[in-house]
């Protein structure tokens, strides 16, 4: 947010994009998987005034009747939230088909909408011509704008018919932009048909007309799964980072799709590409996070960390944070990869870090497949909270297949809140001691 602010202040941002990025994004507490179109997790404006966190409510999904298969998370990759009309709201997806959006300040469910599969990937928040949409995008193979007030269904888009030989579809998050005084709706997409005749295994980038739904273009990217896009702005255009599961890393052009440069990774790439400045973060399956310059896609450096990484990479200041397969969450210099510090957990880490500060100190909120919610110092891991969920939904998963929910921050005029979506199928909210009401 801060890089956003100042490229528009020294006029770095053209005209055409810069009331897109500070009028609908400045006002909102966390609109965006991973907060906004960097990826960058950190809202500056969201502080806490204390170390003390006590539990403000919890959300908890019906009873549980689901088997547990490839893949499957209990909630969405992160909970979305922002101010709608005159009431501040928190949104998330489920394992059990289900979007619901939440009163933050009571933990009390406002609607429900119902898809026909596993809603796995965050939902986002976008307003046009004043009315504020909420974009899902669900293993059903469909994408649905909703009225994000009422969860009325606006209209929804079908990625690929359903028969009885296709799949569910692995999708991301949607990202809304606008360029050029035109809106686009961007979703990565994978579905696999086994027809007796011929497999299709498809994965693309999907632009829509988030007005009316329509598609304006598709990427096909191979047969693997699509990650979710990052938008990038330039005085001369704009494009979008794009990651694909087998391991490429493209530059594509925001407005037509074509693609710009392209490298191929080491491993499977499981999480979106982060960006600040002219530089990229990405982490691989070999357990390697690589800074890439965004201009040409030429790798400035990369560190091995070990084992498997999942998930997307946040950033502040002078550090990147990211968490690994072997049970330790790791801080590195941006500059040269250096470790500066680890923190080692009870069980594998494939869910992202998110940046706030605590009587203005930089700290970094991140989850374990221990049930555990964590709070550390970052600058240096030193631990400041950490909060203990109850028993997995299911009682195995597989290591390094699926990325795990994330926390995120809400920001309401009366508390903000921290978000733990939990293994055990509640949603916990948790405020500062100091802060409460």
């Amino acid at each position: 947010m801060y890089l956003l602010r100042e490229m528009y202040r020294k006029r770095l941002l053209p005209e055409r994009i810069s009331g897109l990025i500070l009028l609908n994004f400045l006002f909102v507490s966390w609109p965006l998987f991973q907060m906004d179109y960097s990826r960058t997790g950190y809202n500056e404006t969201i502080e806490f005034q204390s170390e003390k966190f006590k539990p403000a409510w919890i959300f908890q999904l019906r009873e549980h009747t689901w088997e547990y298969k490839l893949g499957l998370t209990v909630w969405a990759l992160q909970a979305v939230s922002g101010r709608i009309g005159d009431r501040d709201m928190i949104f998330t997806g489920s394992y059990e088909k289900s979007v619901y959006a939440i009163d933050p300040a009571t933990g009390r469910q406002y609607w429900r909408f119902i898809t026909g599969a596993e809603v796995n990937a965050a939902p986002g928040l976008g307003k046009i011509a004043g009315r504020d949409f909420l974009f899902v995008a669900s293993n059903d193979r469909s994408v649905y704008t909703l009225d994000a007030a009422t969860g009325e269904r606006i209209w929804s888009y079908e990625i690929y018919p359903w028969s009885f030989t296709v799949s569910d579809a692995v999708v991301s998050s949607p990202l809304l932009a606008e360029l050029g005084g035109e809106n686009y709706l961007y979703v990565g997409y994978w579905f696999n048909d086994r027809k007796s005749f011929r497999t299709v295994q498809r994965g693309a980038l999907l632009c829509l007309d988030p007005v009316s739904g329509k598609k304006k273009w598709e990427k096909h990217l191979g047969p693997s799964p699509v990650g979710a896009p990052t938008l990038v702005v330039r005085p001369h255009g704009s494009f979008l980072l794009v990651t694909v599961r087998d391991g490429k890393l493209l530059c594509l052009d925001a407005e037509t799709g074509e693609a710009v440069w392209r490298i191929s990774l080491s491993g499977h790439i499981y999480g979106a590409a982060s960006v600040v400045g002219n530089r990229c973060f990405v982490g691989d399956s070999y357990g390697l996070v690589s800074c890439i310059n965004i201009e040409d896609g030429v790798i400035v450096w990369r560190r091995k960390l070990g084992e498997i990484v999942c998930s997307t990479i946040a950033h502040y200041d002078d550090l990147v944070f990211v968490g690994s397969v072997n049970r330790n969450f790791y801080a590195l210099d941006m500059e040269t990869g250096a470790p500066i510090w680890k923190y080692t957990t009870g069980k594998h880490i494939v869910s992202s870090g998110v940046i706030c500060k605590i009587n203005g100190v930089a700290c970094v909120a991140f989850t374990s497949m221990d049930g555990r919610l964590y709070v550390c110092n970052a600058r240096t891991g030193a631990e400041i909270w950490s909060f203990q969920s109850g028993p997995s939904l299911w009682s195995h998963e597989r290591k390094g297949i699926a990325v795990h929910p994330s926390p995120s921050f809400v920001k309401t005029n009366a508390r903000n809140l921290l978000l733990f979506p939990a293994l055990d199928g509640k949603l916990y909210a948790f405020y500062a001691e100091e802060t409460a009401q």
